[in-house]
């Protein structure tokens, strides 16, 4: 198994990296990562070579929060409808020593003897932000994400940084709210030391690092000890304060409703449901789902009454019903593959752009813009020298998963598969036109040769489910 948390020096061994590893889960904190985050802090500042502390992230950012999949089984979080009653698994002592005992080992970076630094790409989100805000100091790329969304109904932040680094009424603003901050705006609030494009921002966090790693190891370790002196008293009282409160928050009414995801799903398609759009997509699903049942029974002969004078007779009541079926299911694909060519087409056009455009920066921006048309359902991740659309709503704090970039064969087959299904249609109606208005045509045709038309329209037409 892999380490979730890696060591290294640099070459001259003034300069320690620690790295969140596990980029397959967004680095999230699993029950191991904040003990071996303390455990590698503490190497650093043991070793007499060492006089600067990089943490940073591996993988398409730097964390996404705590991986509640795993903190679920241990902790029993969300699963007591919002009681506080210990017989229905929430244990107040429990969750505060557990989530205590994280908090102090995310805060070894602020009382670490020797400078830390934060280097942040992609997102710190949730309780990665804590892990981040506990450095003496962060750097971040413009387009990276930086917050506490949980803070909307699901949670407190346990390091209580944000007051400290910003001041009350700027926290106040961000907790109130839960929303994201680009490493600019981050940069612009205060929140953070700087924010330098993505493609520079190693080479930032070096230069500062080697800035830094000059100064003796005394030294820096008395400035730390005053400036950090202003705020540690408060900081304890406000640490242990949230750590009670996110316990709280993560089990009551409202933080158990938002960690049930049928209830969360459902309340949104219900809501959906309402919207003229959705209202319609539903009225043409439920007309193909009962259209399509009532051809499939047809085909399987389970009305045996209608076949007379016999099954295959092509004015029998059952060859009549195969007849309207299939061309009202023929009329309700039509709709997708002609309704939303545009659409299709303008997805095409961005995809040609993206794939044969001249220069990196011109397909970055062609694959940007088709990536955000996509967005509820494709999250492109960072690249080494690009952008990371990590947005509120792609990141669910109520189901407490980080975001996985998508594969990007699949944005491949949307496009391409909406395409083939739109000639598809356009092939089927043709089809069924010329066999309706040609006697000879329609003499010949038989329900199994129509069914197969319908049947793979059918399938053509959940491309655009996917």
């Amino acid at each position: 198994m892999t380490d979730s948390v890696l060591y290294e020096t640099s070459q001259d061994g003034r300069v320690a990296y620690i790295t969140l590893n596990r980029p397959k889960r967004f680095n999230a904190i699993d029950s191991s990562m904040p003990q071996k985050i303390r455990n590698a802090v503490r190497r650093a500042n043991a070793d007499p070579m060492v006089r600067c502390i990089v943490l940073r992230g591996a993988g398409p950012g730097f964390c996404g929060g705590y991986d509640l999949e795993i903190f679920a089984e241990h902790a029993a979080r969300g699963q007591t409808d919002g009681s506080q009653d210990v017989s229905k698994g929430y244990d107040p002592l429990r969750d505060y020593s557990t989530m205590r005992e994280n908090t102090a080992c995310f805060a070894e970076l602020f009382y670490s003897a020797k400078p830390t630094i934060a280097q942040i790409h992609g997102a710190a989100v949730a309780g990665g932000s804590d892990i981040a805000l506990c450095c003496d100091l962060v750097v971040m790329a413009e387009d990276a994400r930086i917050g506490y969304p949980p803070a909307r109904v699901w949670g407190c932040p346990t390091t209580a940084m944000w007051v400290v680094r910003i001041g009350v009424e700027k926290a106040k603003r961000m907790l109130f709210t839960g929303d994201l901050l680009s490493g600019k705006e981050a940069a612009d609030m205060g929140l953070i030391l700087k924010a330098v494009p993505e493609s520079q921002l190693e080479k930032a966090v070096q230069l500062l690092a080697d800035r830094i790693k000059d100064v003796p190891a005394n030294q820096n370790w008395m400035h730390k000890q005053v400036i950090n002196g202003f705020v540690e008293g408060q900081l304890q009282n406000a640490q242990k304060l949230a750590t009670v409160f996110d316990g709280i928050t993560r089990n009551s009414p409202e933080g158990a409703e938002a960690s049930s995801s049928w209830t969360t799903t459902a309340r949104s398609f219900g809501r959906w449901v309402l919207t003229p759009l959705g209202f319609a997509i539903t009225v043409y699903g439920l007309n193909v789902i009962a259209w399509g049942g009532m051809l499939f029974l047809l085909l399987c002969n389970a009305a045996p009454a209608m076949c007379h004078p016999s099954c295959n007779d092509l004015y029998s009541s059952r060859r009549i019903w195969i007849e309207v079926d299939s061309q009202i299911l023929n009329a309700l694909f039509c709709v997708t593959g002609f309704g939303l060519a545009p659409w299709r087409i303008r997805d095409l056009y961005l995809w040609y752009r993206w794939r044969l455009g001249l220069g990196a920066g011109t397909r970055r921006k062609w694959f940007d813009r088709l990536a955000a048309i996509h967005a509820n359902w494709f999250y492109q991740g960072p690249e080494p020298n690009g952008n990371s659309l990590l947005t509120t709503t792609q990141y669910n704090p109520s189901k407490g998963r980080s975001p996985t970039p998508t594969p990007r064969w699949k944005l491949h087959v949307v496009i391409w598969g909406n395409i083939l299904n739109t000639v598809f249609q356009i092939c089927l109606a043709a089809s069924r036109w010329d066999q309706e208005t040609t006697p000879q045509k329609q003499d010949k045709s038989s329900a199994r040769a129509k069914s197969t038309f319908v049947r793979a329209g059918t399938l053509t037409g959940r491309w655009k489910a996917v």
